[in-house]
């Protein structure tokens, strides 16, 4: 099942020499080659996917809480998880870049985060020290 799914990012080989844990996904097993499979009139669902019947865990709603938007993504890449075309969906949607939902059993973010990489955390110097806290020897 592809609920779990960890992306290693590797070099050739491993990054260091050792391959990646059993089930870690790497970039080079995500990549974002087209494929050739039929797609819906959107150009975003496979035809012969599983989600074609289970449209409720794919469907976007307006304002929807963010604890009922984990849910629904959770149940979707329950579906992908045992989806014959997986893989080709998901290379698709990261090769067309689908902006929405989850697609070959990866959400919007993750597929951003294999496109163009985590979001760098903060430097430890833009963080202000709490009032009449110094940071730094006077």
């Amino acid at each position: 099942m592809d609920a779990g799914v960890r992306v290693i990012r590797t070099r050739p080989g491993g990054q260091d020499g050792r391959p990646p844990p059993e089930g870690a996904a790497t970039v080079a097993d995500i990549d974002s080659s087209p494929t050739s499979g039929s797609f819906d009139r959107h150009g975003d669902r496979p035809l012969d996917g599983a989600c074609r019947t289970a449209d409720a865990a794919f469907a976007r709603v307006a304002h929807e809480p963010a604890a009922a938007a984990r849910a629904r993504e959770e149940a979707a890449k329950a579906v992908c998880g045992s989806c014959p075309v997986r893989i080709p969906c998901r290379r698709h949607a990261l090769a067309a870049r689908i902006p929405h939902g989850v697609r070959g059993g990866l959400t919007a973010d993750e597929r951003h985060v294999l496109l163009v990489g985590p979001s760098p955390a903060p430097p430890s110097a833009w963080r202000v020290p709490a009032p009449g806290r110094c940071s730094s020897a006077d």
